[in-house]
């Protein structure tokens, strides 16, 4: 059994602490966060933990779990050092999914264990996400140690936890972006064209609903290249030349939305899907391109 510390117990912090007592593998909690109003509402949350009104009071723990933002790391990270309730051979890990494990040096000079421990899901609501956390992908980048006994703890819960480098961290979060943030860029794109032809809000939420779901569908059974449909996917130049003139017709809006680009850049990037699948004609491949290349910069 771990006692587990916990600074920064914010929607991801909260999650992880009270994932893993639910492992059973912690004997104790400790909390601090920015405020005593967010450090009980944290222990509420979490269903066990000592509340500390500042770092200075946590006690000694073999595991620190960091859940501030990126931009206190640092900062925290000289605190923590200070500490003489931070000893060598426990384990701090932080939560950031861009920033590796080398922001906690001074930690690690120290002699903890330090990681940085990803998991691969949204938090916009920590008690979803909480209920739906067993099966989550988490990467870990860091320690061997602290490799280890967040594996086993966490795949106490159902996490299915994986290794990645430091070097790979960044671009592995991008993907992250994309795969959820700009996914919703784009359902709310289309949400957008919606709203121009005077589709009621549920039905356009009813619409988005049922194309993303099957599109991810599609995607878990078949890969992206199969999965891919409409109008670049069958090479059908004339349609996507007449969407994008139809989307150049919209005023543009003082936030500067303009669905005919952002449509012109995600086509070309579904026309090398088209390619890679090979269904699609060259001489479509090249006029599609032409079209989207000569539409982007007029």
């Amino acid at each position: 059994m771990y006692r587990l510390n916990v600074v920064g117990c914010g929607k991801v912090g909260r999650v992880l602490a009270a994932a893993l007592w639910r492992g059973e593998g912690i004997s104790e909690i400790s909390v601090c966060n920015r405020s005593l109003m967010s450090t009980r509402a944290s222990q509420e949350f979490v269903g066990a933990g000592r509340i500390c009104q500042s770092v200075q009071e946590l006690p000694e723990a073999d595991l620190w779990l960091v859940g501030a933002q990126d931009s206190q790391l640092v900062g925290l990270d000289e605190t923590l050092a200070q500490l003489a309730s931070l000893r060598a051979g426990q384990i701090v890990f932080h939560c950031s999914g861009a920033y590796p494990s080398s922001l906690l040096r001074l930690v690690r000079e120290k002699g903890a264990a330090v990681a940085s421990f990803h998991p691969i899901q949204s938090f916009a609501d920590p008690a979803r996400a909480l209920d739906s956390f067993r099966g989550t992908l988490c990467s870990v980048e860091g320690d061997p140690r602290a490799y280890e006994v967040l594996s086993d703890l966490f795949g106490r819960v159902g996490a299915q936890v994986f290794r990645i480098s430091s070097e790979q961290k960044l671009i592995c979060h991008a993907g992250h972006v994309f795969a959820s943030n700009y996914l919703v860029v784009v359902l709310d794109a289309a949400r957008r064209l919606y709203e121009q032809v005077g589709m009621s809000d549920e039905i356009s939420r009813a619409c988005i609903e049922s194309l993303a779901r099957g599109a991810l569908m599609n995607v878990s059974y078949m890969g992206t290249d199969r999965a891919l449909t409409g109008p670049v996917a069958r090479g059908d130049v004339e349609l996507v030349r007449a969407q994008h003139d139809a989307l150049g017709l919209i005023p543009k809006n003082s936030d500067g939305f303009d669905p005919r680009a952002l449509y012109a850049i995600l086509a070309r990037a579904a026309t090398d899907i088209a390619e890679r699948r090979g269904e699609v004609d060259s001489a479509a491949l090249r006029d599609l391109r032409e079209l989207l290349r000569v539409g982007n910069e007029s």
